[in-house]
């Protein structure tokens, strides 16, 4: 699911589920005060996308796709891509 906030279409909030029924939020933005430098962020959330603990699971700094994102975190959990519920494309 794609939580839409009115942030850009660049700029995402997306909520992915993986297999033992965890619950994640991806967030990719532009950092406050610069046009072009990225951050993407993955943390605990619930099944509605509301985040349970601000300390990050995942973060990379500079611009990286959803799914790259997303491929990396499932990884190093022991996870493929083709485990993990969300709308990715």
């Amino acid at each position: 699911m794609v939580i839409d906030d009115g942030i850009n279409k660049e700029e995402r909030k997306e909520l992915i589920r993986l297999p033992n029924n965890e619950y994640f939020l991806v967030s990719r933005v532009v950092l406050p005060g610069t046009s072009n430098d990225w951050e993407t962020m993955i943390f605990p959330s619930n099944s509605e996308g509301k985040v349970t603990d601000w300390l990050e699971e995942y973060v990379n700094n500079g611009y990286e796709s959803i799914i790259d994102s997303v491929v990396k975190f499932a990884g190093n959990r022991g996870y493929e891509l083709s485990d993990v519920e969300g709308d990715l494309a």
